[in-house]
């Protein structure tokens, strides 16, 4: 079923993601829900592609913020 639905992005819903350094640029993503699991999509944006899932509700605030230091 999840690749049935992932060859199908283009009908999935839209919403924005804000990018964190940028207070006016947003990033326009494809958000697909399945039993209380997400998925979204953002274009590749910066030569990126990013994807993001979560288990229940999702964020309400939507915003995307570059990590630069990985270390534990």
């Amino acid at each position: 079923m999840a690749e049935e639905e992932a060859a199908q992005i283009s009908s999935w819903p839209t919403e924005e993601w804000q990018l964190h350094d940028r207070d006016t640029e947003t990033v326009v993503g494809r958000r697909w829900e399945f039993a209380d699991l997400w998925t979204v999509v953002l274009p590749s944006h910066l030569g990126r592609t990013v994807i993001l899932h979560g288990l229940g509700p999702g964020p309400d605030e939507r915003i995307l913020t570059a990590v630069t230091d990985a270390s534990p």
